[in-house]
């Protein structure tokens, strides 16, 4: 069962708790009596979310606690469930909520509740983990996956002048901060994530991602199907490749996918080539 928040303070409390090991925090409003029905929905559904580890689950039955927040505009009336997603930049100043009135949902033509909550928990830009892909694919929209090279802290940093920039220390900040700009621009058409590739190379090959390590960071269109994947993007070794210049090539990578300007990988689609 989810935890209870009997009041308003303990609420406060769990909801300031959002953390970069947490993707969102869901909260269902019932009052105390009449809503049994409601609530062990809600329980199923935070039951069936187990394997998405990020999100937390909780709910409120005070009534005094659950007007406090119908008064705050955070729901329409109760019972409501309210998530709320948990900012991951210092440029992003305030963390998102997102609510539906379950008397509204069910009963319609809408996703399963647990995949409502799942759906609208993933952040902008996210870490892609084996415990949220299942989550990432039911949405069915292509992916951009950004690859680096995550495990490069345990490694001895190279001094070649001509890779200061791509080979420079990936924070998951400045991870974030490259790739938001593609998250914004295309957010109902194109699902963003980054990952470890130093982990996943089966996977990167499986991209057209065939130059292992060496060649992160990378990015692939992750695209349902069985046929060839789309050219994938490399950042170019140059000094001048900033990150605002590197933003603006994942953006323009995203937007020549949309309009079928990507050409399908094949052997004769060497790095050189793909490389923006």
């Amino acid at each position: 069962s989810t935890k209870e928040l009997a009041t308003i303070q303990e609420t406060e409390d769990e909801l300031s708790k959002c953390a970069d090991n947490i993707d969102s925090i869901v909260i269902g409003f019932f009052r105390s009596d009449g809503y049994d029905d409601e609530l062990e929905e809600y329980q199923e559904a935070a039951m069936s979310s187990l394997h998405v580890s990020r999100i937390q689950f909780h709910h409120v039955k005070n009534s005094t606690v659950v007007t406090y927040y119908q008064k705050q505009s955070w729901f329409l009336y109760p019972p409501a469930v309210v998530v709320q997603t948990c900012s991951k930049t210092t440029s992003e100043k305030e963390n998102v909520r997102t609510s539906i009135s379950l008397d509204d949902y069910y009963g319609s033509d809408k996703l399963p509740l647990q995949s409502w909550i799942q759906s609208v928990s993933l952040p902008l830009v996210g870490e892609l983990l084996p415990s949220n892909y299942p989550t990432y694919e039911a949405r069915g929209l292509p992916m951009l996956i950004g690859f680096f090279n995550l495990s490069q802290q345990n490694q001895k940093k190279r001094s070649t002048p001509d890779s200061i920039t791509p080979n420079k220390k990936w924070s998951k900040e400045r991870i974030l901060r490259v790739m938001g700009r593609a998250a914004k621009k295309y957010k109902e058409k194109i699902m963003v994530v980054f990952t470890n590739g130093a982990l996943y190379e089966d996977r990167m090959r499986s991209l057209g991602i065939f130059e292992g390590i060496d060649s992160l960071p990378a990015f692939a269109m992750n695209i349902m199907g069985d046929g060839n994947p789309v050219v994938p993007l490399y950042l170019s070794k140059r000094k001048k490749n900033n990150d605002d210049r590197i933003s603006f090539q994942i953006s323009n990578y995203c937007t020549n996918f949309l309009q079928g300007r990507l050409p399908l990988w094949n052997s004769n689609n060497t790095r050189k080539k793909s490389t923006s």
